[in-house]
Parts: C-alpha cells; structure tokens; sequence
C-alpha cells in the first residue's frame, strides 16, 4: 500500500517476521530495542526527512544529468537505499562494533537484518566495510544528535506498569553522574613540581658546561652553583 508525504508516493514494503528466540535474554533485549528504535524512527519524523532528502538529491541530479525526472522504481530504489544507510549508520553505533565485524554481524542475524532493512526470502546482500563508511559519512551529525537524545529521553521512560521503554531492566536515572574516580599511583618523583624543575635545571646547566667548555663564556656564575644552591 502506497503512502504520501511532501507529494512523494512510497511503496511500504511488507517486512518478514523476526524468528522466535527464547532461552536469551540478551537476544530478547536487543530485540525490543532495535524495535523501539524502529518506532522512533518511523514516528519521530527523522528516517522520513533524511529519505525525503536523499529523493530530493537524486531529482536534482537526474535533472541536472538526463533533463528528467526520476522514475518510479527509480524512487524506489534511492528510498530503499536512504532507510538502509540510516539504519545501519544507527545499528553500528549502538552496537559499538567496527565496519567490518558489523558486516559481518549483519549478514548473520536476521534481527539486524530486519532492523536495516535487508531481509530477502531469498539471498541476502549487506553492505561490505567500504560500503558501511560511506552510508556513515552521509548522515548529517545533527541526525544522530537528534537520535541519541530520543534514546536518552526513551530510556527513562516507563510504561504503566513500570516497565522501560526500551526493554532496559531498570529505566536510566539521570539525575545520577557515574564517574570513574579510582585513584592510581604514578610512576613519578615526589614532589613532581620540585623534582621536574630539577631535572630541568640540570639538564640545562650541564648544556652551558659543555658550551663553557668549548671556551664560549659569558659573564654570569659558574653553572655548578646553581646546582649546589638549588640542593641546599
């Protein structure tokens, strides 16, 4: 079935159900947040505008190339391709994975598969690594802004029943800062201030020996001094 926007007719493609998981929580978690990520993106207006975008490019090009306008499949396909590189741009990031091993985690879960918009009763084609980067540097920054402050505000909301959102076991508290302040000893001289100001003075005074050495002189204390009045 057809749907409009900005006058833009967009086949709605009929999407395969995910397989039944049990026994793996992890699994079912990553589901139900894949599946809120999808609900904001088709709610939220951010996957239609970038879409919208990508058809408004391609026009121009096309016109600017040919002298016509975009055909029907033509549409189709830059639509089709627009989802996928916002999807997977989005999917990589919030799996924290690098171009290539998402690749590869993509052509073997049909969850991100579903996700980004690449399942096939038949063969299934991702993007290689290559392909990955260039979908990742296509999306405006502002978009992913936009994304990581729904994640945020989603992951504090619960249902009636006190239940995330996002499928997390608690809902995020942002009132609470938690911040690495582990204190480690270094490798260093005690006091540092002193002992670096040391080492400096040093260095510098034996390079004006080996200079005074060589007969080059001017009119101020032998350098040794300064390293005994400094020890004193």
């Amino acid at each position: 079935m057809p749907t409009e926007r900005l006058g833009e007719a967009e086949q709605t493609r009929i999407r395969l159900p995910l397989p039944i998981v049990v026994g793996n929580r992890d699994y079912q978690e990553r589901e139900s947040l894949l599946r809120r990520m999808d609900e904001m993106l088709r709610l939220s207006g951010i996957e239609s505008g970038f879409v919208s975008d990508a058809v408004l490019l391609a026009e121009a090009m096309n016109r600017t190339t040919k002298g016509t306008a975009l055909g029907d499949r033509s549409r189709s396909r830059v639509q089709a391709e627009a989802r996928r590189t916002l999807r997977c741009t989005f999917a990589r990031i919030l799996s924290n994975e690098s171009h290539r091993s998402f690749s590869a985690h993509l052509a073997e879960s049909p969850l991100l598969q579903w996700f980004c918009g690449f399942e096939s009763l038949a063969e299934v084609r991702v993007p290689a690594k290559s392909s990955l980067q260039r979908m990742e540097a296509s999306v405006p920054r502002d978009l992913l802004n936009q994304m990581n402050v729904l994640l945020l505000k989603r992951s504090t909301s619960v249902d009636a029943t006190g239940v995330s959102l996002l499928g997390l076991a608690a809902p995020v508290d942002l009132s609470v800062v938690w911040m690495d302040a582990t204190c480690v000893p270094l490798d260093i001289h005690y006091p540092s201030d002193w002992s670096l100001l040391r080492d400096g003075t040093r260095s510098l005074m034996g390079t004006i020996q080996v200079i005074r050495s060589h007969g080059l002189k001017v009119r101020m204390p032998d350098p040794k001094s300064f390293v005994s009045t400094m020890n004193r």
